[in-house]
């Protein structure tokens, strides 16, 4: 039995109450996460600590996934805009979904640049901005310059235009920036990963030396015992901001590499049925990518012996 069939008016609307069901928890989900930051820098208790290169990124970078949301979802419900007003919105769509990438990115970058190669955090912010606005510049001016951008006669949204090398250009301007940035973020948590083990199995035989040393000393053996003792793993001590750094890459990899895959499909098979199969999962991992987002802000209660590296 043939799969495929003609479009119908259900599609559409089908396609629609998807999207629109779906952009609706992602635009609250981000609005919350903005408004839990927002309280925190109005509490004097926890604001010292949002003074952070990793909090101000992530403000932009849920800024910018708030753009996100806001244009796709005009983009995909007025599918009746001029050409001029929906090639503005498919713009803007493209910018602010990899900004918000990539300004993901560098939140999971900073802490291995801070903590294992001894970078200033705070001097590398201007870098971190700059570099990720003028690669998202180029990624959404150069098709929009081009021509490419517009709307989508498939479903009727705001986006790249079924004409020729619509692939192509999805990969170059957008897909590939995306899946590079999630595997850098999961890169960056395994370097810390790694160096925490490290610091840990080193600690560890300082321990055992000084233990050895000491042997034979009577009571300053057992002050020196005592004081090497171990209060508490390396390992627990560092667990939230394993965890921190930890939880986001890897479900932002998983999001991001799950919907770059499911758009490409979309893209090679535009038939009606598969548009509407394959948009409420496409569109789960794109609105909930800021999710994660929500443990660095709880983590605003951390104690102070337990902050991470200045700059971070």
């Amino acid at each position: 039995m043939d799969k495929i069939r003609q479009a119908t008016p259900g599609d559409s609307v089908l396609s629609r109450a998807i999207i629109l069901g779906l952009m609706i928890p992602g635009f609250v989900l981000t609005v919350a996460l903005l408004a839990l930051y927002g309280y925190a820098a109005w509490n004097p208790t926890s604001r010292p600590h949002l003074n952070r290169v990793s909090f101000r990124l992530l403000v932009y970078a849920l800024l910018a996934h708030l753009v996100f949301c806001i244009a796709f979802t005009v983009g995909t419900l007025e599918g009746t805009l001029g050409q001029a007003l929906c090639d503005s919105i498919a713009f803007f769509t493209t910018i602010s979904l990899t900004f918000s990438a990539g300004m993901f990115f560098c939140v999971a970058l900073n802490l291995p640049l801070v903590l294992v190669y001894k970078v200033n955090g705070r001097r590398m912010e201007k870098y971190y901005i700059l570099g990720t606005t003028v690669v998202c510049i180029i990624c959404a001016v150069v098709p929009l310059a081009f021509g490419r951008l517009g709307l989508d006669t498939n479903d009727m949204t705001c986006w790249f235009k079924n004409e020729d090398h619509r692939l192509e250009w999805v990969l170059g301007t957008q897909t590939i920036l995306v899946l590079l940035t999630s595997t850098g973020e999961v890169l960056s948590f395994l370097t810390i990963l790694r160096y925490v083990v490290t610091y840990e199995f080193e600690t560890r035989r300082f321990r055992r030396m000084a233990a050895k040393s000491s042997t034979g000393s009577g009571t300053f053996a057992t002050t020196t015992a005592s004081q090497t003792s171990p209060v508490g793993s390396t390992i627990s001590m560092f667990r939230n901001i394993i965890i921190r750094i930890g939880l986001y890459p890897l479900v932002s990899c998983l999001l991001n590499i799950s919907a770059s895959l499911l758009d490409l499909h979309v893209i090679q098979s535009p038939e009606p049925t598969e548009l509407v199969r394959l948009s409420a999962p496409s569109q789960h991992a794109h609105n909930h990518t800021p999710l994660p987002s929500r443990r660095p802000i709880s983590l605003l209660r951390t104690p102070t012996h337990l902050r991470p590296p200045r700059g971070h």
